[in-house]
């Protein structure tokens, strides 16, 4: 078996991104501000972003940044914080409802732990 590639570099935003085979992860202080760009590597022309975080993620500040970074990027923004410690698939169901009446394209996850 061989070693996927592997490589880390620090973005202009200041977070950190990792890249493991076909696995990127973004993280660090000025992450957030990654988010936009990201999702705009991601899709070609008008998309729909359901954001999907819960009351105290959004209470945090944090929605309200992500939102910033996938506005900048014209994209198309809908929430759907509804979700709860230790989800169920009523959680699921409710999400997947969000996304279906809004005919989103895209789904990010914020917050978790």
């Amino acid at each position: 078996m061989t070693n996927p590639a592997r490589s880390a570099t620090l973005t202009a935003n200041g977070a950190w991104e990792a890249s493991f085979g076909a696995l990127r992860l973004i993280f660090g202080s000025g992450s957030l501000r990654e988010l936009g760009r990201v999702a705009r590597e991601l899709v070609r022309g008008q998309c729909r972003v359901l954001l999907v975080t819960d009351p105290g993620v959004a209470a945090a500040g944090h929605v309200k940044r992500a939102l910033a970074s996938l506005s900048a990027e014209s994209l198309d923004c809908f929430i759907f914080d509804g979700v709860e410690e230790n989800p169920t698939t009523r959680h699921v169901e409710e999400g997947a409802a969000v996304a279906r009446a809004h005919r989103i394209d895209l789904i990010v996850g914020l917050g978790g732990g």
